[in-house]
C-alpha cells in the first residue's frame, strides 16, 4: 500500500479536501480491515465427515399398493443426493421382466421404465440392494424393498436365510452384497444360474443376511452367488456359489425356514491324466489333475493295449 503525504499549510486549498476524503477512506479502510481479518479467522471448512448411511424416503406407486395400473410409473426417492453407478447395479424387479428395463435419474428421484406393461394380477417387488451408496460411500444399512400389486392383493410368501464363509476357521462369517437368485419351478423350465438368472432376486445385508419377501405359493430353487466381480452374474472362474439340499415350498403368508448357502468354488477344470509309472513288471501307476471317484475305477471302464498288436491285456 503506498502513502501520500501533503502539507496541508503549504496548499490550504487542499484542507477542505483532505478532511472529506479522510471521512469517506478512514471507515472504508476499517471495514476491509474487518472482512479480511474475520474470513481468516473463521471457523475451518468442511466440518465432520458424513458416516449417516443414505434411506428412501418416497416410492411409486405407494408400499403395499393394490390394483396398480399396468402402465404405471415406477421410482424410488433417497434421502440424499447418491452414487449413480452404485444405485443403477443395486436395483432389483422381481418378477424380471422378458424384455427389460431402463433407468433415469431426476435429483435424488430414480425412475424405473419397463420395456413393457406390468403383469395383470401379478405382484411385484422392488428392491434396492445394500451396495447403494451416497457421494460419501455410505451404503444403505440393509437391502430396502416394497411391493405393490397389479390384482387386488399381494402375495405373503417369504423365504429367508443367510450367507457365510467358513474359509477363514471355525466361525461363519457373513458375506455381504451375495445375489440371491430364486427360481419359481412351476415356471421355470430351467432353474440354472449358468443358463439365466433368477426370476426374484435380492442382495444380502452387511452379516450376510437376505430375505426374498411377497412370493406366491409355489416351489421354489435358490442359489447364492458371491458376485465377486460385481458383474451380477455367475462367472465359475471368479464367484462362489451356494446350492441348497433341494426344493422350497412357500405357502400363503407363510415364511419358509431358514437356510444357509456356504458358497464354494466350482472346479470346471477337465480331468485330466499327468503322470503314467511303472515301478515294477506288475504295475502301472496313473496320476490324475485331481482327485477322482474311486467308485467309478473299475476294470469295466478302462482298458489297457499292448504294442504294437493293440491287442487288450487282460
Amino acid at each position: 500500500m503506498c502513502w501520500l503525504f501533503f502539507d496541508s499549510t503549504s496548499f490550504p486549498h487542499t484542507r477542505t479536501m483532505l478532511k472529506r476524503y479522510n471521512a469517506c477512506f478512514i471507515p472504508l479502510l476499517l471495514i476491509l480491515h474487518r472482512f479480511l481479518f474475520c474470513a481468516v479467522q473463521g471457523a475451518p471448512s468442511g466440518g465432520p465427515v458424513d458416516e449417516t448411511p443414505p434411506g428412501i424416503i418416497a416410492t411409486s406407486p405407494f408400499s403395499d399398493s393394490t390394483m396398480v395400473s399396468v402402465d404405471s410409473e415406477i421410482s424410488v426417492t433417497f434421502s440424499e443426493p447418491m452414487n449413480r453407478n452404485s444405485v443403477l447395479t443395486a436395483i432389483f424387479i422381481s418378477p424380471l421382466p422378458e424384455s427389460g428395463y431402463e433407468l433415469d435419474w431426476d435429483k435424488q428421484k430414480l425412475m424405473i421404465k419397463l420395456n413393457e406393461p406390468l403383469r395383470l394380477d401379478q405382484t411385484y417387488v422392488i428392491r434396492v440392494g445394500s451396495s447403494a451408496q451416497d457421494l460419501r460411500s455410505n451404503p444403505l444399512d440393509r437391502t430396502f424393498s416394497y411391493a405393490f400389486s397389479t390384482g387386488s392383493s399381494i402375495d405373503k410368501g417369504i423365504i429367508s436365510g443367510n450367507v457365510v464363509d467358513y474359509s477363514g476357521g471355525v466361525s461363519a462369517i457373513g458375506i455381504p452384497n451375495a445375489i440371491i437368485w430364486g427360481y419359481k419351478l412351476n415356471d421355470s423350465l430351467q432353474a440354472n444360474p449358468l443358463v439365466r438368472k433368477g426370476e426374484f432376486i435380492t442382495q444380502t445385508d452387511v452379516n450376510g443376511d437376505f430375505q426374498l419377501t411377497h412370493l406366491s405359493p409355489a416351489r421354489y430353487r435358490l442359489f447364492a452367488v458371491t458376485n465377486a466381480d460385481g458383474d451380477f452374474e455367475f462367472s465359475p472362474t471368479t464367484d462362489k456359489i451356494g446350492i441348497p439340499s433341494g426344493e422350497i415350498t412357500v405357502s400363503d403368508s407363510t415364511e419358509a425356514n431358514p437356510i444357509m448357502f456356504a458358497p464354494v468354488t466350482v472346479d470346471t477344470v477337465s480331468l485330466q491324466l499327468q503322470l503314467l509309472e511303472h515301478p515294477d513288471q506288475n504295475h502301472l501307476r496313473l496320476h490324475f489333475s485331481n482327485s477322482i471317484n474311486n467308485n467309478v475305477v473299475t476294470t469295466e471302464n478302462f482298458d489297457i493295449y499292448s504294442l504294437p498288436a493293440l491287442e487288450i491285456v487282460p
